[in-house]
């Protein structure tokens, strides 16, 4: 697995597909805490939803990077195509990990630089790790959402259009369902991003009473979408 990963991330890095995502997200946290006396809950939160955005569109622009010919000599190689779609995943997995940490660390180096003015109250350890943990959460959701709309699974030229429509929804559901009660019976199908950021509207702190809903969200959303592309990888074949 481990050799695996580091061919895929070999292969992502060289095509450069990252760049643009990165840059992204790098200035998106440099105007975000451009400012002092933020408070710290509703600016992590903000940095969440940017984040499934940012990582939906690494996973969607990522399963473009490899060629036909050559997945299919290396599944041949390791005579197991659920090994090296699992390996795709984690190497995602890992991608969201680093976007995380840095959408933590950004912040924390900001606020130090700035003799601890950018927020409003004295952040603590637990507000860090809570704060990575959560931007993961949030980030695998969005790895989740972009891996399932893999070439070999949605074909339709329009993908590009479908993904980023489930995207929105995800984001956007819980007004929809306010202002069309009845759209709860389908729209429950797309990401759980509302539910998870707004588990913490008028909260101060990341505190566990409010950490384990999201959390639960975001990795039982995963897992069932990981496991249905490779349900659909497995069986469109090549």
């Amino acid at each position: 697995m481990r050799e695996l990963i580091k061919y895929e991330s070999r292969k992502y890095f060289k095509s450069n597909k990252i760049i643009m995502p990165l840059l992204f997200w790098i200035l998106f946290l440099r105007v975000c805490y451009s400012e002092g006396n933020l408070s710290y809950v509703p600016s992590i939160v903000m940095s969440m939803g940017v984040l499934f955005f940012v990582m939906t569109w690494i996973s969607f622009s990522y399963q473009e990077v490899e060629e036909l010919i050559s997945e299919q000599l290396l599944v041949l190689k390791l005579q197991s195509a659920e090994l090296y779609n699992v390996s795709k995943f984690i190497f995602l997995l890992l991608i969201g990990l680093g976007f995380s940490i840095l959408g933590i660390a950004f912040p924390m180096i900001q606020n130090l630089l700035n003799h601890f003015s950018i927020f409003n109250r004295e952040i603590i350890i637990p507000d860090i790790i809570n704060g990575v943990v959560l931007h993961f959460i949030i980030a695998s959701v969005g790895v989740a959402l972009g891996a399932l709309f893999h070439p070999r699974i949605i074909k339709d030229k329009m993908s590009v259009l479908m993904v980023v429509t489930a995207a929105i929804l995800g984001y956007a559901k819980g007004p929809i369902i306010l202002e069309f009660p009845i759209s709860k019976f389908v729209l429950w199908i797309f990401p759980p991003v509302y539910d998870i950021l707004g588990s913490f509207n008028g909260q101060e702190y990341f505190d566990l009473q409010h950490m384990i809903l999201p959390i639960l969200y975001g990795c039982v959303y995963s897992i069932i979408i990981a496991v249905i592309q490779l349900i659909c990888l497995k069986k469109v074949k090549f």
